[in-house]
């Protein structure tokens, strides 16, 4: 695959989650252009969105619903990397990853892989019509839950310390925004961690209800101990669940929701491969950015 377009995400610039990898080319949100394939089932010049982990679709996690807990889906990956003008794909990952993309960008396609993730959370939620969820860090994964909890008929509140952020999931239609500096007085059927902060962790502890759910779709580095208020919790029937990746389904399903959605304005800033050091930058300083793009 010709790379034409690759999203920076928070992943990328995590010093913990990358630090064993290295040295990687990192990058696993492309899109492009098929060059050439061995497979019949794919032309040249056809433009796709590629998954860079795929599951079996046949071993017992996959057939229980756990797809990303697959032992294919943590070994297969892009090679070398979605930052490269190139890439190859596997045997597995052009049977089960491939997507033929629909009449969008090509950076607009970069976040079909974060859409995946976020319908998998919801899913696992239980999220539905007249629900209350608030959404802790309201980058591009918490705006994104925003959006597609807003599409159900969920009231949404978006919890952030950066104003910039929390600007944008206003203009993207957040009912209520709130700075995560000051107390957070609201209770919710549903809390979506979108941010690994300590601080943000325990603020999440007074604002869920009872029979409330509490969604770790972003978490702390591993050497940071969190003490939850368990007999509170077991009392009030709150449940505590991650969610990690995206499965068939559900890239399937953003795929079919991409066009009826405006990705382009997320993105706020693009750097062609030669500048991606300074896309980067951008993204671990979180300042007044939302979506980066590499483009090719």
């Amino acid at each position: 695959m010709r790379t034409k377009a690759c999203g920076i995400c928070g992943s990328d610039v995590l010093e913990w989650y990358r630090r064993d990898k290295a040295p990687v080319i990192l990058g696993h949100e492309a899109v492009g252009e098929i060059v050439e394939s061995r497979s019949s089932d794919y032309k040249i010049g056809q433009r796709i969105f590629a998954s860079h982990h795929v599951p079996c679709n046949k071993c017992y996690y996959c057939l229980e619903g756990y797809h990303t807990a697959c032992s294919l889906l943590r070994r297969t990956n892009y090679d070398p990397g979605g930052f490269s003008e190139y890439i190859r794909l596997s045997r597995e990952n052009a049977e089960f990853g491939i997507y033929p993309l629909p009449d969008i960008s090509y950076e607009s396609a970069t976040l079909i892989e974060a859409l995946g993730c976020v319908i998998r959370a919801q899913r696992l939620a239980g999220l539905k019509m007249g629900q209350r969820l608030i959404v802790f860090g309201c980058g591009v994964s918490g705006l994104l839950h925003i959006i597609l909890a807003k599409k159900k008929g969920v009231y949404t509140i978006g919890v952030d310390i950066n104003e910039y952020k929390l600007n944008f999931a206003k203009k993207f239609g957040c009912d209520l925004v709130l700075n995560g500096n000051r107390d957070i007085n609201t209770l919710a059927d549903c809390i979506v961690l979108c941010t690994g902060s300590p601080q943000a962790i325990e603020k999440t502890f007074s604002c869920l209800d009872k029979g409330s759910v509490l969604v770790f779709f972003a978490v702390p580095s591993p050497d940071i101990r969190i003490n939850f208020p368990i007999t509170r919790f077991w009392r009030n029937e709150v449940k505590i669940i991650t969610s990690y990746g995206a499965g068939p389904k559900d890239l399937d399903e953003a795929l079919r929701l991409v066009e009826k959605m405006d990705l382009e304005s997320m993105i706020t800033h693009r750097f062609p491969l030669e500048k991606i050091q300074d896309g980067f930058l951008v993204v671990e300083r979180q300042d007044e950015s939302m979506k980066a793009v590499v483009t090719l």
